[in-house]
């Protein structure tokens, strides 16, 4: 795919470098760069003819400078959850007297994140990210997100990325418009699961988990 040209331009003042190629097929291609294409969906013009190519690529870049861009900051998170309760949570919550039985076991959670059947497992993610709203000319909408850095992190976890991915908007079930509180809360979540986890370490040594079983010691949970 050989090299034609390589142009300095400019887009909304960054310098970037134009290049065109000619494809096997005679035509002329100009790739875009990464955030044209994240914002517009579209990774490179072509053409039969030089002129026309870079007719296309101006078209592109003015319809990356007038998009119609809205931004709102939000937290992505999830949780995966695996476990068997006993009886009464057979609900998850509540226990209904006649309707259910005090002494079934049931899977209450069980997710395939999780590669075993009868543990217990929690995973938690949550991280806060400028959710953008983009609409083409043709009235097409998609979604792009950017990560926002912040003084307390929220908890990776467990889990795959949260980024939605083909421009899509994230799920309603694992999104809510950012606050101070809902963002407090995942913190808080964190720092009493990492205090939950430290506790739980004592049970490695044998001498210290029997030393903790002969005292009657617990885990306290706030």
């Amino acid at each position: 795919m050989p090299v034609i040209s390589r142009e300095k331009t400019f887009i909304n003042g960054e310098e970037i470098v134009k290049i065109t190629k000619v494809l096997r097929d005679g035509l002329f291609r100009i790739d875009l760069p990464s955030y044209v294409h994240e914002k517009l969906g579209i990774r490179d013009v072509s053409h039969e003819t030089r002129i026309g190519v870079d007719a296309l690529f101006k078209k592109v870049v003015a319809n990356y400078l007038s998009a119609k861009t809205t931004a709102t900051k939000v937290i992505l998170y999830k949780f995966k959850l695996n476990g068997y309760i006993d009886g009464p949570a057979s609900r998850g919550e509540f226990f209904i007297p006649g309707e259910d039985d005090p002494d079934q076991e049931i899977c209450l959670y069980k997710n395939r994140d999780f590669h075993f059947d009868r543990g217990m497992a929690v995973g938690v993610m949550a991280r806060v990210y400028m959710e953008e709203r983009n609409e083409r000319e043709d009235g097409e909408i998609f979604w792009h997100y950017d990560e926002v850095a912040s003084e307390f992190d929220l908890p990776w976890g467990m889990l795959d990325d949260l980024t939605p991915h083909r421009q899509e908007r994230a799920e309603p079930e694992c999104r809510l418009a950012w606050t101070v509180q809902r963002h407090n809360f995942f913190v808080g979540l964190y720092k009493a699961m990492s205090e939950l986890i430290l506790k739980m370490q004592t049970f490695n040594d044998p001498e210290k988990l029997l030393r903790a079983i002969n005292m009657n010691k617990r885990i306290e949970l706030k």
